[in-house]
């Protein structure tokens, strides 16, 4: 998230050098797979040379976070059968599975 805010704060002013987006005592390689992983959703991109470093690929009024969160931790779900049926032999008849749905629907709306 910290990254991403960096980079909406700075939207207009070119590409950010990853040693400006680090934040303290952050490790430069995890934050490094984190901009992997945005850049390979399409939230950002990058650019190579002296000058290079990342920036937004859209307006940051266009990026939720749930794009943020989903682009580096996978879908938004409180339980694996909300995604996948198949996931749980009991899913046909489980009295929770409606309540898992009601719950990541209502978490993906404040998200998003």
């Amino acid at each position: 998230m910290h990254a991403m805010l960096h980079l909406a704060q700075h939207h207009n002013k070119g590409p950010q050098p990853l040693s400006r987006i680090i934040t303290q005592g952050q490790p430069r390689e995890y934050t490094e797979q984190l901009l992997g992983a945005l850049r390979r959703s399409g939230l950002i991109g990058s650019v190579r040379g002296t000058k290079g470093g990342y920036l937004l690929a859209k307006n940051p009024e266009d990026i939720t976070v749930a794009q943020i969160i989903e682009s580096v931790e996978g879908p938004l779900t409180l339980s694996g059968c909300v995604i996948d049926a198949d996931s749980c032999e009991n899913s046909g008849v489980c009295a929770l599975k409606g309540t898992w749905e009601h719950l990541t629907r209502g978490i993906e709306a404040v998200m998003n």
